[in-house]
């Protein structure tokens, strides 16, 4: 049996169709049966476990899953002891600097505060 950890949502969606794709019976995950479980069947060899993104990590780093799926953007936050087998193109993001219209952020000398979800991406 594999453990697959999936974030849930947009990735969870593109995921289970490269599944379905693939032969597997992921109707147990269909949004109308599952409910609030986290745990599923996806036929006799996989089981999967529905997780935040960061937990998707956490999970694949400390073997409670054999592998997961998740965005690049998480594994570059996490600086986790993970390896990234597949990029599977899709689940796109970017990053980009915000500022004040009509204003160089980079214009002077003063100290530089940004707000980030990505802090450790952002540092780098």
């Amino acid at each position: 049996m594999i453990r697959l950890a999936l974030t849930k949502g947009r990735i969870e969606k593109k995921a289970l169709a490269y599944l379905a794709k693939a032969g597997y019976d992921v109707s147990e995950l269909d949004e109308d049966k599952k409910g609030r479980k986290l745990l599923f069947k996806v036929g006799d060899e996989i089981e999967v476990v529905l997780a935040k993104a960061a937990d998707v990590i956490t999970y694949v780093e400390r073997g409670v899953c054999d592998g997961g799926i998740v965005g690049e953007d998480t594994i570059m936050e996490a600086k986790a002891s993970v390896y990234e087998l597949l990029d599977l193109g899709f689940g796109k993001c970017r990053f980009a600097l915000a500022g004040i219209k009509d204003k160089d952020f980079y214009d002077g000398y003063g100290h530089k505060v940004v707000a980030s979800k990505y802090p450790n991406v952002t540092k780098d």
